[in-house]
């Protein structure tokens, strides 16, 4: 056996423990009857079980970094609704503001184009990059890359390139 986990291994251990402190609120309720509060404490001692062994075989690093992982983390239920609503209006105000910004990126395109087209420069040399950086332009993605630079890109119009 081994006397670590891998971060995956890690991540189900700590849900674990996060859905036997989660049962135990459930089983204080109100709201189940004897056999599912039998039930569900019944799963809760199986889960402490479980996980107090696992950690038992662990070597002391891994025993703090998993204390450490479980005590940043946090469990979230996602609804596929509202994710979908929220990448929806997400793209929506992307696209708002892409067509409020539509010069300024214009500009961008044509600095680009001007400057890091088979742009031989190291990014330590270049002006346009440090710029760039400080306002968080994205790199060119789609184009033969130069290797010098993020930016630098090789759109040759003769070879079809659009």
């Amino acid at each position: 056996m081994k006397d670590y986990l891998n971060t995956d291994e890690r991540n189900q251990v700590i849900s674990s423990i996060l859905l036997r402190a989660n049962l135990e609120l459930l089983s204080k309720s109100n709201f189940l009857n004897k056999t599912e509060k039998a039930d569900i404490k019944r799963a809760m001692t199986y889960i402490n079980k479980t996980t107090e062994s696992i950690k038992g075989r662990l070597n002391p690093k891994a025993k703090e970094v998993l204390e450490k992982d479980k005590l940043r983390s946090r469990v979230f239920l996602d609804n596929v609704r509202a994710m979908e609503e929220l990448m929806k209006k997400r793209e929506s105000d992307y696209n708002k503001t892409y067509e409020e910004n539509r010069d300024y990126y214009y500009l961008v395109e044509l600095i680009l184009h001007y400057t890091c087209n088979k742009c031989q420069k190291k990014c330590t040399e270049c002006e346009i990059y440090s710029e760039f950086e400080d306002k968080c332009i994205p790199e060119i993605t789609g184009f033969n890359d130069y290797g010098h630079c993020k930016y630098a890109y090789d759109r040759d119009l003769s070879k079809g390139d659009k």
